[in-house]
């Protein structure tokens, strides 16, 4: 994923003004409140770089965790169709024998085929998915059909489950990670204008006041590019 533009661009304006302040030549007394400014720029632009580089990674760690959702939910939904298809063979075979002490459990199967016949299964959401497939899957078992028609889809259904987790846990930490990032913006926004004021009064001290706005640019030059 690619950084917010905002972001880059509050990188940027934090690490050129501290190379500009940290070149900036003081007397010994104002060259203190210079060193304490340097020191804000510093830790808020390493502090919040981090914070920038882990919610991308974050974000796209839950993004390549929800393609694999998605593929994991294709792969369920070919498998239950070919769990469809062998309780269809079933169902026509056991009807042919005619035996009435086999029609309340012929009828419950029927009822349950004829529900997903028409593609309704692919619009389920993914947790009632997992469940219609599992009531699949316990139908094959019950009904003895073999692991050919059972494996499958047994093997679907624990890929889609892991997939989910993960995809759950994964957005959770992206959330956090944004969470931290938008938390840490205010910080380095606070860093910044703090910086700026220390550095105000030095040069205003020294007679060289007129020099700030090119170190240190105002706070309403960033929010002029979306920065918030």
């Amino acid at each position: 994923m690619a950084i917010d533009r905002d972001d880059e661009y509050l990188l940027r304006v934090l690490n050129e003004s501290m190379e500009r302040v940290e070149a900036l030549e003081l007397m010994e007394v104002t060259g203190e409140w210079r060193q304490t400014a340097i020191a804000l720029l510093s830790s808020a632009t390493q502090e919040f770089e981090e914070l920038v580089h882990r919610e991308d990674l974050e974000e796209l760690e839950a993004q390549e965790a929800l393609a694999l959702l998605r593929d994991t939910r294709q792969g369920l939904d070919r498998a239950f169709q070919d769990a469809l298809s062998h309780l269809d063979i079933y169902l026509g075979e056991q009807r042919l024998k005619h035996d009435p002490s086999h029609q309340e459990a012929l009828n419950t199967l029927a009822h349950f085929l004829n529900r997903f016949h028409g593609g309704e299964f692919e619009s389920l959401r993914t947790r009632q998915a997992i469940s219609v497939a599992q009531e699949a899957s316990d139908l094959l078992h019950r009904l003895g059909l073999g692991e050919g028609a059972t494996q499958p889809l047994e093997e679907r259904l624990n890929a889609i489950t892991h997939a989910r987790a993960s995809a759950g846990d994964e957005g959770a930490e992206a959330i956090q990670a944004y969470a931290e990032l938008v938390e840490g913006r205010s910080v380095a926004r606070v860093c910044y204008l703090t910086a700026r004021d220390l550095l105000s009064a030095a040069l205003r001290f020294e007679g060289r006041h007129e020099e700030l706005n090119a170190l240190i640019p105002p706070i309403h030059d960033i929010l002029k590019v979306g920065f918030v």
